[in-house]
């Protein structure tokens, strides 16, 4: 072959095709590998979640430089383009966003552009009637505290610790423990004091809120009383027209000079006990308190063995119960007692009263 005017061997030009055959190839091979690499495999490999929140309207070069920043991608422009490329450029939505060592830029176009965004807070309800340990044991189901953590530091409040839905902002959780898996709410090691008295100041304030009005005639010791005998109507008693008439009968009993005799105040005492005894680490069921045991250990909280109300609150009570301490109805009756049901049994004299224990408890 002659080019311009000079003899190649034809072999030669043929091993040159093949550089050139070879180098576009190879030049293919490592742009495909490097899609392949960005595209697929995991972005990063520390262990540490990252957290991002888009904004409403923000465009599409905006969230790239954000993720960039933020160590979620290598490069904005090439999340940019393979974003676009997929058609979801323009369906990238606001939210907040986790993503973990494991995530490659296909998981993060998808988490974004599904709008698979973290909740914006954290939601749990406490109701009405819970005690301090109660509450506790709630919030350590869902990952909120450690056991007797809440109940250390909120028992002076027993009884204004209103019963209610109460949100954490999601920014205190995490979802992954130390060893990488899952978890559903877990609150942050670091972060768990403030969560916990962000949940007691939003409870203590929520009581206020909800109780002025009821309680604002009433002097301090007027309005501790209502709280305490609200507090004994909520776990003694379920219905609202109950709980009337059973205040009805602790007023009598208040008048007439006689022991409350009230099994949860019993159960709360031994309660209270337990968790002091154990440096506020443990949790007490009352339920599980035995009552015929108790009733002959005497405490603040012993309304078999002194008159008149107990020291403090024994549950937060709700509206309904507060309502009705303040407003007992008046009964013949002296004496009730509560059935495995739940229903309300009434009695006029002791011996009506010792009758309806064997009939409907076996006492």
């Amino acid at each position: 072959m002659n080019t311009n005017g000079i003899d190649v061997p034809e072999e030669l030009h043929f091993k040159e095709l093949n550089r050139t055959q070879i180098t576009a190839i190879s030049i293919a091979v490592i742009c495909v590998l490097s899609i392949f690499i960005a595209v697929w495999l995991p972005l990063r490999f520390s262990q540490a979640q990252i957290t991002v929140r888009i904004p409403n309207g923000a465009t599409l070069s905006q969230i790239s430089e954000e993720l960039e920043n933020k160590g979620v991608i290598r490069n904005r422009y090439l999340f940019m383009v393979y974003a676009s490329a997929l058609g979801e450029g323009r369906n990238m939505k606001a939210g907040k966003y986790m993503f973990d060592n494991g995530d490659s830029l296909t998981d993060v176009v998808a988490k974004i552009s599904k709008g698979l965004a973290l909740p914006d807070d954290v939601s749990t309800f406490i109701p009405e009637g819970y005690n301090v340990w109660e509450i506790d044991a709630r919030l350590t189901d869902l990952g909120f505290v450690q056991k007797g953590e809440f109940a250390r530091t909120y028992l002076q409040d027993e009884g204004e610790l209103f019963p209610d839905t109460y949100k954490i902002n999601s920014d205190n959780v995490i979802y992954k423990d130390a060893n990488g898996q899952m978890v559903n709410g877990l609150i942050d090691y670091m972060k768990r004091d403030s969560v916990i008295k962000a949940i007691g100041s939003k409870m203590l304030q929520n009581y206020q809120k909800q109780t002025q009005d009821l309680l604002k005639d009433l002097s301090p010791e007027k309005a501790r009383e209502i709280i305490i005998i609200a507090s004994m109507l909520e776990k003694e008693v379920r219905g609202q027209k109950d709980m009337a008439i059973v205040a009805g009968i602790i007023y009598k009993r208040l008048s007439l000079g006689m022991p409350l005799q009230i099994d949860a105040t019993v159960g709360y005492g031994a309660c209270l006990r337990n968790f002091k005894a154990t440096d506020s680490k443990i949790n007490c069921d009352v339920t599980q308190i035995a009552i015929g045991k108790e009733i002959r250990i005497d405490s603040e909280f012993n309304t078999y063995t002194r008159k008149g109300l107990p020291v403090g609150p024994i549950s937060n009570p709700g509206i309904a119960s507060i309502k009705a301490a303040l407003n007992p109805q008046k009964s013949p009756y002296v004496f009730y007692l509560s059935t495995s049901d739940g229903q309300i049994v009434y009695s006029k004299t002791g011996w009506e009263h010792v009758s309806n224990r064997a009939k409907y408890m076996g006492l």
